[in-house]
Formats: structure tokens, sequence, C-alpha cells
């Protein structure tokens, strides 16, 4: 009878042992897959962050096209500078974006670079949008080509673009 109490004591510290290293095995998938998954949020926000700047940038090009079309700070001597915009602090996370545009055969090219952040995640995108200023058969009462807000939308006659990430 001695010797099975201690036999019996035996298997139970046995048992624990197996229980405690599974469990610690749960232990670490669990913790693995929080991680990952807080990861993709990240990383998600920083592609909407990326998106947000695009926007940002095409709607500051539509309104240079609006306010501005022709003469030294018009447009199209805006674009040949390239323009930058940094957004910080949105949502936690920031924006930074490049537009530039293109040279010799692809002079009508407008090229924005848009990189979200959030966290340790960043997201890049890239915009190629196909510019062409478009003849004006109709001028409404500002002596500009289009609606009321000037020649914006008459601006971009073929808004063909090429959207990736990188």
């Amino acid at each position: 009878m001695k010797n099975q109490k201690g036999q019996i004591l035996l298997v139970v510290f046995m048992l624990l042992l197996f229980s405690s290293i599974i469990l610690g095995g749960v232990v670490m998938l669990w913790q693995s897959s929080l991680n990952t998954s807080g990861l993709q949020k990240y990383s998600l926000a920083a592609f909407y962050l990326a998106q947000s700047g695009i926007e940002r940038a095409c709607a500051e090009i539509m309104y240079k096209a609006a306010t501005e079309p022709t003469g030294p700070n018009g447009i199209d001597n805006w674009l040949d500078g390239g323009q930058s915009f940094f957004e910080p602090n949105l949502a936690g996370g920031s924006y930074l974006v490049d537009i530039t545009m293109g040279t010799g055969a692809d002079k009508n090219m407008v090229k924005i670079v848009s990189m979200g952040k959030m966290g340790n995640s960043e997201r890049k995108i890239q915009l190629k949008i196909l510019v062409n200023e478009v003849s004006c058969s109709r001028v409404g009462k500002s002596g500009r080509c289009g609606p009321p807000w000037g020649n914006a939308w008459g601006y971009w006659s073929r808004f063909d673009n090429e959207w990736e990430e990188q």
C-alpha cells in the first residue's frame, strides 16, 4: 500500500507538468494571434491614411485648377515645382503626400505618391493621372470655362489613372 501512494503522487505531478506545458503553448499562440490582429489593424489604418492623402492631393489639384488655371502661380507652374503635404495626428497616424508633374513625353502625367503611417505600419500608394486641358466652348459668368467654380472639372478631360499599392 505504501508504494502505491507514492506512485499516485508521481502521476499527479506528471499530469500537472504536461498540462502546464500545453497551457503555456496555448497562451503563446493566443498572444501571437492578438499581436497579428493588432498589426493588421494598424496596416489597414495606414492604408486608409495613404488613401486620404491621395484624395487630399486630388482636391488640392482641383482647387488650384479652379482658382488659378493660368499665370505665374497657375496650376502648371505649381505642379512643375512639385508639392508636398503632411498631416500629422490623424487618429494617431499621419500621411505624407508628394505630387510631381511628368517631363518630356510624360508632361501631362501627374504622379501622386502617398504614404500612410500608423504605429509601426506604413503603406504607400501611387496614383498616376493623365491631365489634358480642354478647349472650352461655353464661358460662364466668371469668364472661365465650365461651371461657376471655374474650369476645374474641364481641366481633367481624361482622368485616366493608374492606382497601385507599393
